[in-house]
């Protein structure tokens, strides 16, 4: 057997960044700019897109875009085997990013897009929008499917303001 290594799990973005892990690139890209991840999901099923399933409702109104600082508490665990790889939410400390970023695994900002502040939601994040084809380490399987569970704690715009407009929808 090779030795394990590693051990400390790593402190701020943990598993849920995927830069940390040499996957980042064109990761940032669900947004337009050289989509890698969605190029690879075009013509299946789908299940290749994030289910959310909200279980607290939020404001209904204050909903994260591009570039909007963000704060979430979340816990996420494999789909299939239910065990959980890694959580916030008994730190008590959220968890803040620029929205668009590509600082967090892209099915992670899909999901948020549908969350608004104060909401509370299950993400079902299939692995291409997760991990893609890699394992991370011994907690995260190839191709493995991902569970999180979010809180939606703040939206901020860049220039200060929590104002929403409204968007048109294609």
């Amino acid at each position: 057997g090779g030795g394990g290594g590693g051990g400390e799990m790593p402190k701020g973005f943990g598993f849920i960044n995927p830069a940390r892990h040499g996957q980042g690139g064109g990761q940032g890209g669900v947004w337009g700019r050289g989509s890698g991840l969605l190029e690879t999901s075009k013509g299946h099923a789908a299940s290749q897109d994030v289910q959310v399933n909200h279980t607290k409702k939020g404001d209904d109104k204050t909903f994260p875009r591009l570039g909007d600082r963000v704060c979430i508490t979340y816990s996420m665990r494999l789909l299939d085997g239910g065990k959980e790889i890694e959580s916030n939410q008994q730190r008590s400390k959220e968890l803040c990013f620029i929205f668009g970023g590509g600082q967090v695994i892209a099915g992670l900002e899909k999901g948020l897009s549908r969350i608004s502040v104060g909401g509370e939601a299950t993400l079902k994040i299939p692995h291409v929008l997760a991990y893609g084809e890699k394992s991370m380490g011994s907690l995260i399987p190839a191709q493995a499917d991902v569970l999180l569970e979010v809180k939606m704690v703040a939206v901020n715009d860049n220039d200060g303001t929590t104002m929403q407009e409204e968007e048109e929808e294609a």
